[in-house]
């Protein structure tokens, strides 16, 4: 194995799962939605919020997996 390459790894995962959940906090939330495309297609406010939802959740998940990556990281550079 690498040296140092489980913490490298939990980096990278934790820093994108925090850009995709930062973005999609940010565009949901602090943006401004653009009503003009609500009042032409009522389904795209459905479909633009659950989109975010959506890669909040995978956010979410980069950032577990990353944790688990450097929780098993550590456990295999004790032996």
């Amino acid at each position: 194995m690498i040296r140092g390459a489980p913490k490298y790894i939990m980096i990278a995962f934790f820093a994108l799962g925090v850009l995709f959940v930062g973005f999609s906090i940010w565009a949901l939330y602090l943006t401004d939605i653009p009503q003009e495309q609500f009042q032409v297609d009522p389904r795209f406010e459905e479909e633009y919020v659950q989109y975010y939802e959506w890669n909040i959740l995978f956010g979410s998940g980069l950032i577990g997996i990353g944790w688990i990556v450097a929780f098993l990281g550590r456990k295999m550079t004790r032996r």
